[in-house]
């Protein structure tokens, strides 16, 4: 019996030695090793893209014991929202983190036969903004007129870059010292989709689509305006072109009249170009047009046109001729006009016929009953040495020998001229001008 107590108390003996000795150990280990044990989240020197973090710290590394209190600073703030847990802690930031780096540091009275103060301290880079993906030129869109092209651009250092080509996809190694990136593209289509994706180290990501273009093709001016040897009548004419390209688009162009870069109406695209400008003087005038399109394809195109500006207007209450050309007045003839039995029409009409001493036709009236049939060239002839036709059933702009006649209503509906001033007008008119006769 006495052998059995005496077993009995090595024993516990050895097992108190065994615990002080673990207990001893464990507080050694705690006593020197605490600050190293501790892990925390996020890492030390790492990056999230997260403003408003959880930051947590594990003590499960620790012999077992207590945390009895905990403090945490970030970036020397004191945070409110400290949470102990059994072995840890977690603290959520007061306010918003911005990007860059923070540092945080917290105290803790770790428990384990004794009071132990543990501090850590350690930093993060909160990043929270995509990397940027620049192609190189600043392009927004890839055009060529091969069947291969080379791809290049920057992104963030460190950032891993992978891109998908008509849906094939395929990656890039991260470059941790070169923001540069490049790669090569076969087989291009006419249209291609290339979407290139980057993503840093903090987990932030972006995607850049890009049109990629196979354009083989010039660029071609569609439409110009005026056509061809066109007659422009208008004061101010407007000189336009429009471009077309099937591979790509035109980037560049310009318009030119008469060797001159023309400015175009405000709101116009590189592919349509319109000059609504001031006078241009009565002639012919020579208009180019000039483009480029994305791969560097260009066109040229050059057209002459005829501004003629050229007009009359005949004022029948006031007996005057209005003579207008290069857009304004130039000069003022007095007239005679159709008496009130035959007025002279009112109306717009053209130029149709010009004739020099020209042969006189009886039109078959009741006033020309007694006169010939025809009167032929000369000071007897009623038409004078010039006669205008316009597009009135037998009405002329004519000369007149009866000259005490001008100035007064006294045709059968012809406008009648003094020699001289008839002859000079002849010379400045032509087909198809315009003649507007009011009042």
């Amino acid at each position: 019996m006495k052998g059995n107590r005496m077993l009995l108390a090595r024993r516990v003996v050895i097992v108190a030695a065994v615990c002080l000795f673990f207990l001893a150990t464990s507080w050694g280990i705690v006593f020197a090793y605490a600050d190293r044990m501790v892990s925390v989240l996020p890492g030390d020197l790492s990056a999230i893209n997260e403003s408003h973090p959880d930051v947590s710290i594990s003590l499960g590394k620790l012999p077992a014991g207590r945390l009895v209190s905990a403090s945490a600073t970030i970036d020397g703030r004191l945070q409110s929202g400290v949470k102990l847990l059994p072995l840890g802690l977690t603290v959520r930031p007061v306010e918003s983190l911005s990007d860059g780096k923070h540092t945080i540091e917290v105290r803790l009275r770790y428990s384990l036969l004794a009071a132990k103060d543990i501090k850590k301290k350690w930093s993060f880079v909160v990043d929270t903004k995509a990397p940027d993906i620049a192609l190189a030129g600043g392009r927004l869109f890839i055009a060529t007129d091969r069947s291969s092209v080379e791809v290049t651009g920057t992104v963030e250092s460190g950032a891993a870059v992978r891109y998908s080509f008509n849906g094939a996809k395929a990656a890039l190694a991260a470059r941790h010292r070169s923001a540069d990136f490049s790669f090569k593209l076969q087989k291009l289509e006419n249209t291609n989709k290339l979407v290139i994706m980057a993503s840093d180290v903090a987990g932030n990501t972006r995607s850049l689509l890009m049109p990629v273009l196979k354009d083989v093709d010039n660029p071609v001016v569609s439409a110009i305006t005026p056509a061809e040897g066109g007659v422009v009548r208008a004061s101010a004419p407007m000189v336009a072109a429009e471009l077309t390209d099937a591979g790509s688009k035109v980037v560049n162009s310009r318009l030119m009249i008469d060797g001159q870069q023309a400015i175009a109406k405000d709101g116009q695209s590189a592919s349509s170009l319109a000059y609504l400008g001031g006078l241009l003087s009565d002639g012919t005038h020579k208009a180019r047009v000039e483009a480029v399109d994305l791969v560097g394809h260009s066109v040229a195109r050059e057209w002459n046109f005829t501004v003629d500006t050229r007009r009359i207007v005949v004022d029948r209450g006031a007996r005057r001729l209005y003579f207008y050309r290069n857009g304004g007045l130039f000069k003022v003839y007095p007239v005679a006009v159709g008496m009130p039995a035959y007025p002279t029409p009112r109306g717009s009409f053209h130029i149709v016929s010009r004739q020099r001493n020209p042969v006189w036709h009886n039109p078959g009236s009741a006033w020309g009953k007694d006169m010939p049939k025809t009167i032929p060239p000369g000071p007897g002839n009623p038409l004078g040495t010039r006669a205008i036709g316009i597009n009135a059933r037998a009405i002329f702009i004519h000369g007149t020998y009866a000259a005490s006649s001008i100035g007064s209503a006294a045709s059968h509906g012809c406008i009648r001229m003094l020699i001289n001033d008839n002859q000079e007008l002849f010379e400045m008119v032509g087909l198809g001008m315009p003649v507007e006769i009011i009042n």
